[in-house]
């Protein structure tokens, strides 16, 4: 999902898999160094590049759940997978990725709670269970290409796709 990824760094070494258009503008945006106009504008652009692949595309940015309510307005019927972890793994993770204290790592994961909670859409949300996904790997992949419809799905991809998920022994 994106052709420019976030690339591993200290606080992620197997890679953040985060697009870096997406993570690049919703940063700026967030952090008050553009308008929010001149973010809809560039947005609005980064989507109808990607829709004009013609192919299923998304992407991952955990600022996307700051920015929820706004990216609703780009879409039609949007798609969402949505990955549950439990709160002491998301905490962790912003500490680790951010360097906040355990009080804003706690504050900021149940904002972000809250806005999933609140505007994703049920019926066009697909959750994954982080400890599920990595036990299951061939069940979990398998239910999102049938959610995504990814009917032309190959079992080469498929079996990719499961091979590339670390088993939860690899911590």
């Amino acid at each position: 999902m994106g052709s420019r990824l976030v690339p591993a760094d200290a606080t992620n070494p197997y890679g953040h898999w985060e697009d870096y258009g997406f993570v690049k503008l919703n940063s700026a945006l967030l952090r008050e160094r553009i308008a929010r106009s001149d973010w809809e504008k560039r947005i609005r652009k980064l989507i109808d590049c990607r829709i004009a692949l013609g192919i299923p595309w998304g992407w991952k940015d955990p600022r996307t759940c700051d920015l929820l309510r706004d990216y609703l307005t780009f879409f039609d019927n949007p798609t969402f997978i949505r990955c549950i972890r439990s709160a002491t793994q998301i905490e962790a993770s912003i500490i680790n990725a951010y360097g906040w204290s355990p009080a804003n790592a706690r504050f900021g994961r149940l904002r972000r709670e809250h806005e999933l909670d609140q505007y994703l859409p049920r019926d066009n949300t697909f959750e994954v269970d982080f400890t599920e996904l990595r036990t299951d790997r061939r069940k979990i992949v398998e239910s999102l290409v049938q959610f995504c419809g990814l009917a032309g799905a190959t079992e080469q991809r498929i079996s990719s796709a499961i091979n590339f998920i670390r088993p939860l022994a690899e911590r």
